[in-house]
């Protein structure tokens, strides 16, 4: 059974993808150094380098303990902490907290993620949209995912952090240099793009979980996955989000008969499990910070299309 075509221009496809293709990338480290450089020379007490010295104490620390020097990671850790206390603190936006908060405070105007509020997030509503793309542009996208896996030598290849996955594997169908779903399906990304252009006015509103987000133009890409879950393949993890993103689009692009569990839900307030009832070819789109899952796959397999759109600029290789 083929699935119908909404009705969108080529004008809109063009459009919303320069326009997503066209923002600028933030530091890697999400703006961490220019706060600290910012706040150092703003320092009323004349401390110089106090906090981006502790910046250096804390990459030590981590580069420490991703090599399995844990006591040695914990001092350095500790050092940087007495430095600018407000690095140990969670991280919001890419960036602690507290580092944030001194920020907001000392009126520095560079640029930040968003932050979004998780509790807010979690009362925003999904926005559904059915048969968001058509059977061909599926098979178009399984066939291009294919390819572009045979060519990176396979699922790991393409994407590193599929070694850490049981039973369900991600292929980066967006990664630069090549860009091959917006260069070569631009009617999916095109669909996606517009759909979250449609939602992003349910959230953006004062008091939503996005009044800081203006429109499309400072969103980009972030990433873009054809998930593929087989048996035993699930994210059973009711507290799920997407960190630093913005929105997120998923798509269905199995048939239902073909696959048991699977199912895309979000966890609501008053700890509830809501099921939009995916059909092939139907998306959905949600603010990233809200809490969603997918059930273990039980019998056949399940793939999706997910991406991801956020304020770090295009240009990034898989989620970085």
């Amino acid at each position: 059974e083929k699935i119908a075509t909404p009705v969108v221009s080529d004008e809109d496809y063009v459009r919303i993808i320069e326009m997503l293709s066209s923002n600028t990338r933030i530091a890697d480290d999400f703006g961490l150094a220019e706060v600290a450089d910012f706040l150092d020379k703003m320092s009323a007490k004349g401390n110089g380098s106090l906090r981006q010295d502790a910046l250096v104490q804390f990459a030590e620390a981590a580069m420490l303990e991703s090599s399995g020097e844990l006591k040695q990671a914990t001092k350095k850790y500790n050092m940087a902490f007495r430095a600018w206390p407000a690095l140990d603190s969670i991280p919001v936006g890419g960036i602690p907290k507290g580092v944030r908060e001194e920020a907001c405070k000392a009126d520095f105007c560079g640029r930040l993620l968003t932050e979004v509020e998780v509790s807010k997030a979690r009362r925003s509503a999904v926005n559904v949209k059915r048969q968001l793309l058509t059977s061909r542009e599926i098979n178009e996208l399984l066939a291009m995912s294919s390819r572009i896996s045979e060519m990176d030598g396979g699922c790991v290849g393409n994407n590193p952090e599929n070694k850490t996955h049981a039973h369900k594997f991600a292929i980066m169908v967006n990664d630069p240099p090549t860009f091959h779903l917006q260069n070569e399906l631009p009617s999916v990304i095109g669909k996606v793009a517009k759909f979250a252009e449609e939602s992003l006015g349910n959230w953006c509103h004062d008091g939503g979980p996005l009044e800081g987000v203006v429109g499309m133009h400072g969103l980009s890409i972030r990433v873009a996955e054809v998930w593929t879950y087989d048996v035993g393949g699930g994210l059973e993890d009711n507290y799920h989000f997407d960190t630093d993103s913005i929105m997120t689009i998923v798509c269905l692009l199995s048939p239902t008969n073909e696959f048991e569990g699977g199912t895309f839900q979000t966890f609501e307030e008053g700890d509830t499990q809501l099921d939009y009832g995916m059909e092939w070819g139907d998306g959905v789109c949600f603010v990233s910070h809200k809490y969603h899952n997918i059930k273990t796959v039980t019998s056949g397999q399940r793939k999706s299309l997910v991406v991801e759109l956020w304020e770090g600029g295009s240009g990034g290789k898989g989620r970085g």
